[in-house]
This record gives C-alpha cells, structure tokens and sequence, in this order.
C-alpha cells in the first residue's frame, strides 16, 4: 500500500482528498437525501400517476433514475464510498496485524500462568507473539466490522450504478386469456444506456386476476395468475400487488391499476362496431368508475361501472349517449343483455378483468439485495462483536506488564477487565 501511495501523482492525491473532504462527502449525501425525497414524493415512470406536466417532464422529476445527474451523483458517490474502504481496510488490518494494542488500562502481571489461564477461558485467542510479547484479542473478527459494513456499501453503490447503466422497464396491460408473444413493445418504456429495448421477454398469458377486499368492500390486494413461455418449460406465476416475482433474472411488479374490460357492441342499419371499454376498478360498491369515448358519428359514449363483488354481484355498465352535450339515450346493461339507445343497437357480449404489469429486465438487482446483508453483518461484528485487546510484555527492568484495551462500550466490559486484572495480581476478583 506504501508503494502506491509513493507513486501516486499529487494531481491524484489533491483529487482523492477533494472527494473524500468532508465538505464534498456532506453535499454528495445532501444531493442523495434530496433525490430520494424526489423519488418518494414524485410518482415515477412507468408507475401509475406519473406526472404528464412538461416542466416535470423536462427537468426529470418524473424519471429521477435515469437522468444522467442522478447516474453522475451515484458514480461520484461510489467513488467516495471506494476510497473511504480501502482507508478503513488498510487500518483494520493494521490494527488486526500490530504487534501491540493500545494501552487503554495497564497492570502488572504477578502471576503469569493464572493470567494465561483467565485469557483462555475468556475466549481471548493469540494473534501475535515474540520473544519480549505476546498478544491476545477476544472476537479478532470485530476488528473487521467497519470494513466489512463499508464493503456493503460498497456493493449497495456497484449495485445502484449496474441498475441505472442496465434499467429496461415498461407497462404491459393484459386483459384475462390474452396472449402476447416473445418480443412484443412495452407501453412507457425506460431503459438505461446499457439496458435492452423494453419488450416483453418471453411469450404470456395473463389466466386470470383474483381480487380480495377489505370488510368495507374497498379493494385489498390484486394476484395476477400468469403463464410465462411456451411449452414444458413454461412457469405459471402468481404475483401480487408489493410482491415482485423474478423469473429467468426478471422482475415481474403487478400494479394495482386493475379494473373490468367492456366488449360491447354498436350496430347501425348500416354499421356496426365492436369496441372494448377499459374501466377501472371501482373504489368501492357506492363508488363506480368511469370512461367515455368519442364514436365516428360525433357523439360521445359515457360509460360508468358499478359491481359489489363482495356480495357477489356482477359488473354492471352503464351507458349514456351524448351528442352537443345533450343526452340522446342510456341504457344499463350486464353481460350478455342488449338495449337500444339513440339509432344504436347495443349489446354487452363479454366482460374480462384487465391488469397492468410492470416488466424490469435491469441488471444488478440481486447485488443490491445482497448488499443489505454484506452491511447487516458489518454491524453486528462492529457493534455486537466488540474486540477486546489484551498485550502482554516484558520491560527492561524484567517486570511484566498487561495492556488491555477496549474501542468503545468501556463499561460493558468492566468486569472482564477486573478478572483480568485479578488473575494478573494472584487471585481472581
């Protein structure tokens, strides 16, 4: 390690010492929290609610993670992160490796062997020794905390750069039965410089959307059942809302923008259309949804879904016809009825439940996760792991001395200490 800080440029060492200055470390953090705050406050594409205003658009509130700020922020970070753990590391293996420890509390040994037999049954273990000393460490692991818990920072950064270099996540909306194929375009597509085109990687088939309710009958919770490939290798997946599945190293998110697919049928004399109304989910049995769509001949068909599942109820469609703001006709329908309404036949030949999907074929993901336990067991081995350090020397006047040293929770240990202490002087206390 001397050998490359000799050879290190003074441009190099003024550049380190900017990034790793306290005033450099401070901002970096501030602009982490502020992105963050962003990110939490702002929905962000392709989630539901992503904001369609320009000017959040253009500044990139919208879609925090892949703006190239936010890709610089990480990298410089990251940087921060590399140099704070080779300082930590270079320490801790100097302080694991040093012939001698601090001199936090220091006495006299009288009695050597009982001495030798108290380090034993404390646990304390040899990590070094000469001819004029000797030195015992309890938990020499914990002397590796802080290296260990930076080095998952580190992973947490490698983990964050990989993710935005390779994002790949789009929208995918299935109605129950339907079957896209292998490659087909995603809707709101977001993708990193180094992230594939956003489609659908692999051929499926939404089977069906179960939806579970509060007593209230307000919806709970959304489980898409979809079948993922073809043939015998294909997966039958389930996925709820908050709880991603991953198949062949892609993540399957099922968002809660769930609601019944419409298929209704307009028919003229002379005309007829078949055209498929998406209405979301109702809030609630007193609170239906609503839609409405422009037909060819200038009039507006408004469209509200009212269902009380809970009861067991069926989705009911109702259907106003406005032409200039003035209402020609309505009618209420469920699935398989026919009304008329204004010079339109209508019938409600099938109703489906529809479901959005989040599909993230990003990189880096199970490097992130990992991270998090890489930096739980780093402080555990810093905090609950605290090394105790015991030197034994020989002086110049022939005595024998202990230095015992503790880096924090002194009092904790005080009682060690005395044992110690005691069995040095003759008789344990």
């Amino acid at each position: 390690m001397r050998v490359s800080r000799v050879s290190m440029r003074p441009s190099q060492r003024s550049m380190i010492a900017l990034l790793t200055s306290r005033r450099a470390v401070l901002s970096v953090s501030a602009l982490a929290v502020a992105y963050g705050l962003v990110i939490a406050l702002v929905p962000q594409q392709p989630q539901a609610g992503a904001s369609t205003v320009d000017a959040v658009s253009t500044l990139g509130l919208d879609h925090v993670v892949t703006t190239w700020s936010f890709r610089a922020l990480v990298c410089v970070a990251l940087l921060q992160i590399v140099c704070a753990t080779l300082r930590i590391t270079r320490r801790d293996i100097r302080r694991l490796v040093r012939p001698r420890g601090p001199a936090g509390e220091r006495f006299e040994v009288v009695d050597a062997g009982a001495l030798s037999r108290e380090v034993k049954r404390r646990g304390y273990v040899r990590v070094r020794r000469s001819p004029a000393e000797s030195r015992f460490v309890k938990h020499p692991w914990g002397l590796l905390g802080a290296t260990i818990l930076h080095a998952g920072l580190l992973l947490a950064g490698l983990g964050v750069v990989i993710v935005t270099l390779t994002r790949s996540v789009g929208l995918l909306t299935l109605v129950e039965g339907q079957t896209l194929p292998k490659g087909s375009a995603l809707a709101d597509p977001s993708h990193g410089p180094l992230g594939p085109a956003a489609a659908v990687p692999k051929t499926i088939t939404l089977e069906r959307v179960i939806a579970r309710f509060w007593d209230t009958g307000e919806p709970r919770r959304y489980t898409g059942v979809y079948v993922i490939g073809d043939g015998p290798k294909a997966a039958r997946l389930e996925i709820t809302t908050n709880s991603p599945r991953t198949f062949e190293q892609t993540r399957y998110h099922q968002e809660g923008r769930v609601g019944y697919a419409f298929f209704v049928t307009l028919s003229q004399p002379h005309d007829a259309q078949k055209i498929r109304l998406d209405l979301p989910q109702p809030q609630s049995p007193t609170e239906p949804s609503y839609v409405e769509r422009a037909l060819p001949d200038a009039s507006v068909l408004k469209a509200r879904c009212d269902v009380d599942e809970p009861a067991g109820s069926q989705p009911r469609l109702t259907l106003r016809l406005l032409r200039q703001g003035r209402q020609i006709g309505e009618a209420s329908l469920t699935e398989g009825d026919a009304a008329k309404i204004g010079a339109w036949s209508v019938s409600l030949d099938g109703v489906r439940r529809w479901a959005v999907l989040t599909i993230d074929q990003s990189r880096g993901y199970g490097l992130l996760f990992s991270s998090f336990f890489v930096v739980f067991a780093g402080g555990v081995l810093l905090y609950a792991s605290v090394p105790r350090e015991l030197t034994v020397y020989r002086r110049e006047d022939g005595s024998v001395w202990a230095d015992w040293y503790v880096p924090r929770f002194h009092e904790l240990y005080r009682s060690e200490l005395d044992s110690l202490r005691g069995a040095a002087e003759g008789g344990r206390r």
